[in-house]
């Protein structure tokens, strides 16, 4: 009598983490994702999500072969915020034209706005360079009042 086994080799199982990072800090802006149970050597693929006051930096799709560890991707994320640029009155520092606000700007990136043609008046600069910052982010353009009779 002779018994014979056979066996049917199990899938080698893993698991794999999406990472949502700010590209500055390394801080997460999003809790991370976690999946198990799947087997080595599948193709996953990934996006980077939508995240409130971030822009999502390139590459924003990620595909991974599975190992059996250290599977990981990580999306990198800008922060964003907003400016405002004011058009001054030299001598009394009102507005004489509506200021303008851009939103949604990556922090850290550098800008350049120029002054308007606003009746009246002539600008002492032609115009503002900047770099922003998470917040406090007011520009003033000043202007002479120009006396026409």
């Amino acid at each position: 009598n002779e018994i014979i086994f056979y066996y049917e080799q199990q899938p080698v199982l893993t698991d794999y983490v999406v990472k949502y990072l700010d590209v500055d800090t390394n801080e997460p802006v999003a809790p991370e994702k976690e999946l198990d149970g799947l087997e080595v050597g599948a193709v996953v693929s990934e996006r980077a999500i939508n995240v409130d006051g971030y822009t999502a930096l390139d590459p924003t799709e990620a595909t991974l072969v599975l190992a059996e560890t250290g599977n990981e991707i990580i999306f990198y994320y800008q922060k964003l915020t907003t400016y405002t640029i004011h058009y001054c009155d030299d001598l009394n520092g009102e507005d004489i034209a509506e200021p303008k606000t851009v939103t949604d700007v990556p922090v850290g990136e550098t800008y350049t706005e120029y002054a308007l043609d606003i009746q009246g008046y002539i600008a002492l600069d032609n115009e503002i360079t900047f770099t922003l910052k998470e917040s406090g982010n007011d520009y003033y353009l000043y202007y002479l009042r120009w006396a026409v009779d």
